[in-house]
């Protein structure tokens, strides 16, 4: 080997070993290389449900939500069902005790025209009334905020067998598209629809699936449909929980966002509000912020509701 290839060899060497010698170096001992704080990723939340769609992204920048205090925590009690609490189901929605049917956790009432069931596992209550053609549309005038309020509030203090407060929604006017519901504006609709949630002990109750009350009324007042969750038995005392700020909600894993009422889709958000989400099958209420905002759909606007894990 002559000198020159020597020389070449050599350098060679120092290079490598002058790497591997840096690479070893801990880079907390390198004085040019601020060590940020370990980034906390959260994690996935275990009870939100997997038929809930996540949506593609979230703008945030006209975000607003007011801090929320701790607060202590709340629970529920398991509801019992007795055979005199499904017959006043049954005859306050007009139907016969005699039509009732039990098949384990569930009864039926009614028939294929008129009819429902009580889902005991959900605490879940559903009826309806079906609508073949136009001809069998409830005639009569159609009722406004306030009408379709009292009617809906009535008719679940008669299920529930005593008061009750609803926070309400705004109605939506909906005409008869044979076998669809459409929206529309009022000067079309052939019926009303209106949503609640509940105020209990002063917490607002809602569910993962939209409203604990929704009800279809026809002109004239007729119920035409209805789905009630009905409410647990709540108590509040012993541990306080704390809430997550407006910052951390912004900071939020993407996948624990939970849309309500349509697929997948990217959401401005615009405010947040505390609300206890029910699950009456595992019989707990926990803690959930409703992230309300808009977004496009097939070129319309559309609003929009979120759920996200409120506690710490």
């Amino acid at each position: 080997m002559n000198r020159k290839s020597t020389g070449l060899l050599l350098i060679s060497v120092l290079l490598v070993v002058g790497i591997v010698w840096t690479s070893l170096i801990p880079k907390s001992r390198d004085k040019n290389i601020e060590v940020g704080p370990e980034t906390i990723i959260e994690g996935v939340d275990p009870f939100l449900p997997a038929e809930l769609k996540r949506p593609e992204g979230i703008n945030w920048d006209n975000f607003k939500m007011d801090e929320i205090a701790a607060t202590e925590k709340v629970a529920t009690t398991v509801k019992g069902w007795s055979q005199e609490e499904i017959n006043r189901v049954v005859l306050t929605l007009g139907e016969k005790v005699s039509s009732v049917r039990q098949t384990g956790s569930w009864t039926t009432f009614g028939n294929e025209k008129k009819g429902g069931f009580v889902d005991r596992l959900n605490n879940l209550v559903e009826w309806q009334k079906r609508i073949d053609n136009r001809e069998e549309i409830p005639k009569g005038k159609l009722l406004n905020q306030e009408g379709a309020g009292k009617k809906i509030t009535d008719l679940v203090e008669k299920i529930e067998g005593e008061k009750v407060k609803l926070i309400l929604k705004p109605i939506k006017y909906v005409k008869v598209v044979y076998p669809r519901w459409i929206e529309c504006p009022m000067s079309e609709a052939d019926m009303v629809v209106v949503g609640a949630d509940m105020e209990i002990e002063g917490k607002k109750i809602t569910s993962f699936y939209g409203e604990m009350v929704t009800a279809v009324v026809g002109k004239g007042g007729e119920i035409i449909k209805l789905a009630l969750r009905l409410p647990p038995k709540v108590t509040v005392g012993g541990e306080v929980i704390s809430f997550k700020t407006e910052e951390e909600v912004r900071a939020g894993r993407i996948g624990n966002f939970g849309i309500r009422e349509t697929d997948n889709l990217r959401v401005n958000a615009v405010t947040g509000e505390l609300v206890y989400v029910y699950e009456a099958k595992s019989n707990w209420v926990k803690p959930y912020f409703s992230i309300e905002g808009n977004t496009l759909a097939e070129g319309a606007p559309l609003r929009v509701s979120m759920l996200y894990s409120a506690a710490k």
